[in-house]
């Protein structure tokens, strides 16, 4: 993991190192290795989501995996719909949440006590999020 991405202030709709939410933790980490994403930056407003979830539409159209792989997507669950989202690396994840700076954290230490469950999804190059 590179330390680089550790520590990085959570500020919502951030998409720079100065700081970021978890999507902008994504997408700093995946652009950076060639992926293409979109920015959903401050204009990306929780209303949006909440026609994604009412629609029931997928939030990540990549392909859905059993286990985690290098540079996956992560999508957390405390109820029915995702809210939280990190990328996996090494065997574990990088996250940032409201309450602390981004971490790296092992998949055991990011147990199901904090989620009722995570999804994987490999992504192809494109971030292929349903439009808004």
């Amino acid at each position: 993991m590179d330390i680089k991405y550790i520590g990085i202030p959570y500020v919502l709709g951030g998409r720079t190192y100065s700081g970021c939410d978890c999507y902008g933790l994504v997408y700093l980490y995946l652009t950076e290795r060639g992926y293409t994403l979109p920015k959903y930056d401050i204009s990306y407003r929780l209303e949006e989501a909440k026609d994604l979830i009412d629609e029931n539409k997928p939030l990540v159209l990549g392909q859905q995996l059993e286990q985690p792989t290098e540079n996956c997507v992560t999508l957390f669950y405390r109820g029915r719909y995702p809210t939280h989202m990190g990328v996996c690396s090494g065997g574990g994840v990088l996250h940032t949440a409201e309450n602390h700076d981004s971490i790296y954290e092992k998949f055991n230490a990011v147990s199901l006590r904090r989620y009722r469950k995570m999804e994987f999804y490999e992504l192809q190059g494109n971030f292929t999020a349903q439009s808004l």
